[in-house]
């Protein structure tokens, strides 16, 4: 969040290349995106909950517009929810979901 907010402050003096190298709103929400990184391959899924959603996504999409608009900054309530897709049937599963008559 504060590359973002000294990229506006100095006037976007990030391109289009290094906005997506740089300001990545994961590092934010993540405590250690190294170890989230090979979750992540293995197909890990993030869910963000909360009221303050829309605003994050304000912060984050349109920053300017954002730091123009809101002066007094405030800790937001979102929660971050990980899973994985369970991308077919498997015995160990089964059970839970199937009821079996003989």
């Amino acid at each position: 969040m504060v590359l973002a907010k000294l990229d506006v402050s100095l006037g976007h003096i990030l391109d289009a290349r290094e906005r997506k190298t740089y300001l990545n709103p994961a590092r934010d929400l993540i405590w250690d995106l190294s170890r989230a990184i090979p979750l992540f391959e293995e197909g890990l899924k993030l869910v963000l909950l909360g009221n303050d959603v829309p605003i994050l996504k304000q912060r984050l999409q349109h920053t300017k517009d954002y730091l123009r608009r809101s002066k007094n900054s405030r800790k937001l309530q979102i929660y971050l929810i990980g899973a994985f897709p369970i991308l077919k049937r498997t015995s160990s599963i089964l059970p839970l979901f199937c009821s079996t008559t003989s």
